[in-house]
Order: C-alpha cells, then sequence, then structure tokens
C-alpha cells in the first residue's frame, strides 16, 4: 500500500478495522434475512421488514440498528468474501 500510494497515510490497523466492521455488517444482514419478518429486497439492496418487525427486533438486539434502512449494494460481495460455501457431500 505504502508503495502505490505513499502519501494515504492508510495503515494496515485501518484496513484490518474496516474489513472487520463490513464481515461484522454482513453477518448481521444474513442474520437478519434468516428472522421471520424480514427479508433482502435485492432492487433495494437493503433488509427490509414491516415497522412494528423492526421495532420490536431492536429491543431485543440493539445491534441490527446498523442495517435498518440502509443500502448494501456491495453485500453479495461480502457475502462471497466472509461467508465459505457449503461443502459438497462426498459421494
Amino acid at each position: 500500500m505504502d508503495n502505490d500510494f505513499p502519501n494515504a497515510a492508510i495503515e494496515k490497523l485501518h484496513i484490518e478495522a474496516k474489513v472487520k466492521k463490513w464481515r461484522r455488517t454482513c453477518f448481521v444482514i444474513v442474520d437478519l434475512i434468516d428472522c421471520p419478518g424480514f427479508e433482502w429486497d435485492a432492487s433495494q439492496n437493503m433488509v427490509v421488514a414491516e415497522d412494528d418487525v423492526w421495532t420490536a427486533f431492536l429491543q431485543v438486539n440493539p445491534q441490527v440498528r446498523v442495517a435498518r434502512d440502509v443500502q448494501f449494494s456491495v453485500f453479495d460481495d461480502w457475502r462471497v468474501c466472509f461467508i465459505p460455501l457449503p461443502e459438497e457431500p462426498e459421494e
């Protein structure tokens, strides 16, 4: 990074922190769309649910607020990066 962008002042810890945040957000989204009442809207690139569903869920899981009313245009890329593919069954 320093060789290609010597004046950027981007350190390894900055990159690691950003990747960690992306990974955490990816898993929040995956967990949400597995819950009843939540869906992934591919046309909007966001998790959607009725307001009362969000309100109830946020009371129990406040960390999911990062996904409410936010578009995640790179979610499919995050899934490729952070979620392992299921193993093929042995024959």
